[in-house]
């Protein structure tokens, strides 16, 4: 068990330090399987999990932290009814914090790697025939064009771009894609889902996958990387350290050249990260800052206010534009959210909920469901889908809007043939039957030269299918509509009140409940903080067990 929390899958796995109660909390989830008893009390239990932290707070793999990040320790947890009303504010007890070698040492290598590249002379391409690529794409600004000719000439083997929102990455990084194809370099793009591979592939003509599945089927030897090859990393400040590792390591290998594209302004990886910032501070990046989304230039000021760090004043600003409504209850926030939402829609705009919680998306979901299926645009009958494991439940009709949550590469169709699914692809409903679903696919998420509409299998309909009028701000980072709607809450924070508020060209738009500390929660920031930036005491002497600061 101890071996299993210092690993990479343990107590690293998503956090780069934890606390003895993370330990604690962790060890109680492995005890079953690690250390089953079948009566043990629960002062026997804990007086077990107290031993296995002990040990594991003096393993020579764990090393304390001089200096954590702020937000690791006395963060404010807010527990909610089903309501989203606060029942109470618990401020945790601020505690010494840890880490271990092994991400440390991942940490390290990454760092060391990417500034040994730096003076490879890798994926030069001459001048002439960067200002003729240029002259081709005549839309980019100075920004992009700064983009494509740093690529283009660094010769580093490791470029990182820094692109707020709405700011032309992908159209930048198809410019460099034709300009690299052009000079005879192989180009291909990783993404951190396949619905977003898959539109960066649309959209800049790159051959894009999952990092995931690269770094599969390099291992596997399905794939094996060209010398010289410039890999692309979109969002890279949603890929965790020890993925963007592995990524190094192949490119490394292979002598090719990695340019790191993302925001870490914006959401953070789900796993363990944080280096695209630190490689962007201690490499230099290539900033694309002009934007090219918002109609209203006070919702662009008010999207920068808040990614820089100012929140108070991005939200003073959106109050002058009357773009932030709050109310007493929840129910009346999200009422007013989707009654806004569907006069938006009517008038033919493309209008997009977003919410922090999946229980509040969920709600909003219910309540747009139910106003159109008053309008008629839904059937009034619909019919429910059951997952195979009888674990999860939806109700489906002809013209729901819905997303299909789970990736398939051979779904079965009745004709006999097969087609590919992506987590994250969005359609709407023509048909339902007692076994199948069958969904017409937005245009821009179908695959080449596949059909317009494709059948789920009721199973699938049942696990993996979910309506989309409303979406976490997790699944809104590609979005670019008309209108954003937005639902914060004490869960919220600073990156992702960032990309729900700079979604919509026209207006982003709050619906919040009052005093719930939503407006604070804007101004805390999420990201990820390396490790070795929190001072690691690795003077510790072996054995030595730092005892919990008291709070």
């Amino acid at each position: 068990m101890i071996a299993a929390l210092v690993g990479p899958e343990g107590l690293t796995e998503k956090a780069s330090s934890f606390g003895r109660r993370d330990v604690i909390d962790h060890a109680a989830e492995l005890l079953p399987r690690y250390h089953p008893a079948p009566a043990r009390t629960a002062g026997e239990a804990r007086e077990l999990l107290e031993a296995i932290a002990d040990r594991v707070l003096r393993d020579p793999r764990v090393i304390p932290l001089l200096d954590p990040a702020a937000r690791t320790s006395g963060e404010v947890i807010r527990p909610r009814d089903t309501d989203g009303r606060v029942l109470r504010e618990v401020c945790t007890q601020t505690e010494r914090r840890y880490s271990t070698v092994d991400l440390l040492a991942a940490e390290h290598e990454l760092l060391q790697r990417a500034n040994a590249r730096q003076t490879d002379r890798i994926a030069v391409v001459p001048e002439e025939q960067v200002d003729a690529a240029l002259a081709a794409f005549p839309g980019l600004d100075a920004d992009q064009q700064a983009m494509v000719r740093r690529l283009a000439s660094s010769g580093a083997g490791v470029d990182v771009v820094v692109g707020k929102a709405g700011t032309g990455k992908t159209t930048a990084m198809r410019a460099y894609g034709d300009l690299a194809r052009r000079a005879g370099l192989q180009v291909l793009a990783v993404a951190p889902s396949a619905t977003a591979a898959h539109q960066l592939s649309v959209s800049a003509g790159i051959e894009a996958c999952t990092l995931d599945k690269l770094l599969v089927e390099v291992a596997h030897g399905h794939r094996h990387l060209p010398p010289d090859v410039v890999v692309i990393v979109d969002e890279a400040a949603m890929v965790d350290t020890r993925n963007r590792l592995a990524l190094q390591r192949l490119v490394d290998d292979a002598g090719g050249k990695v340019v790191d594209v993302g925001d870490h302004r914006q959401i953070p990886s789900v796993d363990v990260g944080g280096i695209h910032h630190v490689l962007a501070t201690k490499l230099g990046a290539v900033t694309l800052g002009v934007n090219h989304r918002f109609r209203n230039p006070g919702y662009r000021d008010a999207a920068d206010l808040i990614r820089d760090g100012h929140a108070d004043k991005g939200i003073q600003q959106l109050r002058a534009l009357g773009a932030v409504h709050e109310y007493d209850e929840p129910a009346d926030a999200w009422a007013a959210m989707v009654g806004a939402w569907a006069r938006l829609r009517a008038g033919g705009a493309d209008v997009r909920m977003f919410a922090t919680e999946r229980a509040v998306v969920g709600r909003l979901n219910l309540l747009a469901r139910d106003h159109l299926t008053q309008t008629g645009e839904v059937a009034s009958r619909g019919r429910d889908y059951v997952s195979d494991d009888d674990a999860r439940a939806i109700c489906l009709a002809v013209g729901d809007r819905v997303r299909l949550g789970r990736n398939d590469s051979r779904l079965p169709q009745p004709d006999g043939t097969t087609v590919t699914v992506r987590n994250g692809m969005t359609g709407t409903i023509t048909r339902t039957t007692r076994r199948h679903v069958t969904v017409k696919l937005d245009a821009d998420h179908r695959n080449p030269d596949g059909p317009a509409q494709i059948v789920l299998p009721a199973g699938y309909a049942g696990a993996d299918v979910d309506y989309s009028y409303a979406t976490t701000t997790d699944k809104a980072q590609a979005a670019d509509v008309d209108d954003s709607l937005f639902a914060p809450s004490p869960a919220t924070s600073a990156e992702r009140a960032y990309v729900a508020l700079s979604r919509g060209r026209h207006s982003n738009r709050i619906y919040a409940v009052a005093d719930s500390g939503w407006d604070q929660a804007i101004a805390t920031s999420r990201a990820h903080t390396l490790a070795s930036d929190q001072q690691p005491d690795w003077a510790r002497p072996e054995g030595e067990e730092l005892q919990p600061e008291a709070g």
